[in-house]
């Protein structure tokens, strides 16, 4: 074999000849049987190295957190609002000792109000449970997802006290001063000015002791930042409120009794006892009833005498012409015994029943209203100036001159008088028959004297009576007296004045 056959491909290049091949029927041969194949060397590139040490990094760096957040709470990681993450145990309680040791309960009691502190009365605050419990529920081999989900926690903490301590020292508190607190009021029912008053009950200040150092207690206990004590019933409350069934039933008890329609009736009048007078006479007892008092009694009734018995007392009057004269004279009015009034209105009263109750008059009066005993129905006679008119029903139906007594030795009487009787025809006589005179119409208000016509005057009025008077009576012409005759009333009052 020469040294050309045996030259390698690269060689054979170079020498610039081309070896041919046998291209039989055989299989092409496309290296010489002996050629030696050449062998490259590999080595580790850059890239392959960088994440060998990527890697290792991360998982250094992977394994440095598990043992890292082993003591520490993971990224991401919130207790009671507070971020906690990559903070220890210690370092958490740090923040939540803010919130713990600011704990205070507030104390509401009628007037004020103060505040209990860790400190006070034995006063403190522990956590609920160890913080450590919340950071063994992470799972640190875990910590890498954590920095994509929010992890929070709760942790809670309870006061804790020496009981004998914590009373003692609220016991010192201002509100708990015994000497210093009122008792409640409970709600009444009285009768005033003719209306049923109510006076709402008072809520006292005085404590039931016990029953605040519990309710103060259980507030503590479940870590409450204030407490009511009024609304938490620590205070003794009113038995009987406004609302009360037995107040609303003494407000119905007065109001029937006020209620009570009560006369006293002269003639056709009927005095009402007002609703104002009948809640002085009445007041409630102790029993829920209503009882009278003797004295207001006695004092209505002297008020209703001096009121309505007129007899012989003086009285106001205005005349025809408007001047207000006051009559002091005569007999006319009303008279009654106040005592047995007064028995009698106590009795009926005391009955709690409608009633209507006519006193025992010794003398009554042609009329009365709340205002007189006179009425708008009677005889004005004005003495001064010889003139007498007829009222009836507040219209006069008759007036004229007239000639009164021969002044001033036989005057005709001043004052208030009641017809006692009429007649006619009438003799007129005189007391030692000095006179005898047939007049047709006789209205007598005085003893001897009364008004009639005189038919044998020739004029009336003026002073006539000065110097040709009549013996006391009122001498009228003949129509006028005719027309009074016809309207006259027993008892009918003829006023007189001068």
């Amino acid at each position: 074999m020469s040294k050309k056959d045996i030259l390698r491909p690269d060689e054979e290049e170079k020498s610039g000849e081309k070896i041919e091949t046998n291209t039989g029927d055989a299989a092409e041969l496309k290296e010489p049987f002996n050629a030696i194949p050449k062998i490259r060397k590999k080595g580790i590139r850059g890239w392959q190295v960088a994440l060998i040490v990527l890697v290792l990094t991360l998982a250094l760096v992977y394994f440095a957190g598990v043992l890292f957040f082993t003591s520490h709470f993971t990224p991401n990681s919130y207790m009671n609002g507070y971020n906690i993450g990559m903070c220890t145990v210690e370092e958490v309680e740090q923040k939540l000792a803010v919130d713990r040791e600011n704990y205070d309960i507030n104390i509401y009691y009628i007037g004020g109000d103060v505040k209990l502190k860790p400190g006070m009365g034995s006063l403190r605050t522990e956590f609920a449970t160890p913080v450590e419990d919340s950071l063994e529920l992470q799972n640190p081999f875990l910590w890498v997802g954590s920095v994509f989900a929010k992890d929070e926690f709760s942790e809670s903490y309870v006061v804790k006290y020496d009981r004998s301590r914590l009373r003692e020292y609220i016991n010192s508190l201002d509100f708990m001063d015994i000497d210093s607190m009122k008792p409640s009021k409970d709600a009444s029912v009285k009768m005033e000015n003719g209306d049923v008053v109510v006076t709402k009950a008072e809520q006292g200040t005085r404590l039931d002791i016990e029953r605040t150092y519990k309710t103060i207690e259980k507030a503590i206990d479940e870590n409450a930042h204030a407490i009511d004590l009024y609304a938490t019933g620590c205070y003794e409350a009113p038995e009987l409120t406004e609302d009360s069934p037995e107040i609303k039933q003494l407000v119905k008890t007065c109001e029937y009794f006020l209620d009570l329609k009560c006369a006293i009736c002269f003639g056709d009048y009927k005095y009402y006892i007002p609703r104002d007078e009948l809640s002085k006479i009445g007041y409630l007892s102790s029993d829920g009833t209503i009882r009278l008092s003797s004295n207001n009694v006695e004092s209505l009734t002297n008020r209703l005498y001096d009121r309505f018995a007129t007899l012989e007392h003086p009285r106001t009057f205005t005349t025809h012409s408007g001047r207000v004269v006051t009559i002091e004279d005569g007999y006319y009015g009303w008279e009654f015994d106040p005592e047995e009034l007064f028995s009698e209105l106590y009795y009926e009263l005391s009955q709690k029943r409608d009633f209507e109750l006519t006193p025992d008059f010794s003398s009554t009066g042609f009329y009365m209203d709340e205002h007189s005993d006179i009425g708008n129905t009677y005889v004005e006679v004005d003495l001064s100036g010889q003139h007498v008119w007829m009222y009836v029903n507040g219209t006069i139906v008759a007036e004229a001159d007239c000639v009164s007594g021969n002044y001033p030795n036989m005057s005709t009487p001043a004052g208030i008088y009641p017809i006692d009787h009429k007649s006619s025809p009438a003799t007129l006589e005189g007391q030692n028959k000095e006179y005898v005179t047939v007049v047709q119409y006789w209205i007598q208000f005085y003893p001897g004297i009364g008004l009639h016509d005189a038919t044998w005057r020739g004029a009336f009025g003026g002073n006539i009576y000065t110097y040709d008077g009549s013996h006391g009576c009122v001498n009228l012409p003949y129509d006028a007296v005719a027309t009074m005759y016809e309207y006259a009333q027993e008892g009918m009052p003829v006023i007189l004045y001068w």
